[in-house]
């Protein structure tokens, strides 16, 4: 029996989380929400011990963005899914997904 993939959401946004996660239960059922962050510092605390196979990151956070989280991070082997309703961020997450 093959394990589920681990993924985490972070998102400010209560609403923002349980739809991701929602649509991951319907639609993936295959991916298990290990964890849901609200902040860069909460999901830095995850992440530092905890290495999911699929982030879901809302690019601005109320403490910051997720790239402050992945500068903080010394590696991430995770899968990074941007999510953002800023289209000024998707040139900054284009270029970090071309470094990885």
């Amino acid at each position: 029996m093959r394990n589920k993939i681990q993924a985490c959401i972070v998102d400010d946004e209560q609403d923002g989380r349980d739809y991701i996660a929602l649509l991951m239960e319907n639609e993936f059922p295959e991916i298990n929400i290990a964890f849901q962050a609200s902040s860069v510092e909460e999901a830095y605390i995850y992440l530092i011990k905890n290495s999911p196979d699929i982030l879901f990151l809302d690019v601005q956070l109320g403490d910051g963005t997720t790239f402050d989280l992945l500068s903080k991070l010394n590696e991430v082997h995770s899968q990074i899914i941007f999510i953002t309703a800023y289209e000024n961020f998707a040139i900054q997450a284009i270029k970090i997904g071309r470094a990885s």
